[in-house]
Order: C-alpha cells, then sequence, then structure tokens
C-alpha cells in the first residue's frame, strides 16, 4: 500500500508508521480500515458531544491518541467503551 502524506484519507505519524512497518517485517498482516473505536464509521447523524474539559487532561488524552494511532474522538470513544465494560463486568461478579 502506498500511504501519500498529503492524502487526508491516512492520519499517520511517524511513530505509527514506524510500528506498522515493523509488524509487516515481522509477518504481520495489517488490515486498515476508516471508523471509529468500535470498528464502523462515524456518521453526520451521529450526535456531537461539546463540553469542556481541563487542559491538563485534553493533553494526556491527545497522548494516548497519537500513541493508539487513533484521533481524539476515537480515543475517547474507546475509553468510555472500556469504562463501561468494566463497569458491567464489575456488576457480573459482584452477582
Amino acid at each position: 500500500m502506498d500511504i501519500y502524506p498529503n492524502d487526508r484519507r491516512f492520519r499517520f505519524t511517524k511513530a505509527c508508521i514506524t510500528v506498522l512497518l515493523t509488524a509487516m517485517h515481522h509477518g504481520y498482516r495489517i488490515l486498515l480500515h476508516h471508523g471509529d473505536a468500535f470498528g464502523g464509521a462515524m456518521s453526520r447523524k451521529d450526535p456531537q458531544v461539546n463540553m469542556r474539559i481541563p487542559e491538563e487532561l485534553l493533553e494526556i488524552l491527545d497522548e494516548k491518541a497519537k500513541a493508539n494511532c487513533r484521533s481524539r474522538t476515537a480515543e475517547v470513544i474507546f475509553r468510555l467503551k472500556q469504562s463501561v465494560e468494566s463497569d458491567e463486568q464489575s456488576k457480573q461478579a459482584a452477582a
């Protein structure tokens, strides 16, 4: 696959590309898709949320998103989903 720096469909950092190339070098098959943290593409019909967040937390979120090769939105969705699943598992374990 060719990745062109001005292609807006792909927003990879150098670190992400390094991880992908290393994985490919070791024989891993890389599947890329466009979508959110749930595996589906976000649509304009999805609700939008506007909220305030402390600057320090936003910086951490951006760092984590970059490290995980995700957009800020995808990182928030991924972490919210993890939190919900963890809460559900805790409830099941307590029952």
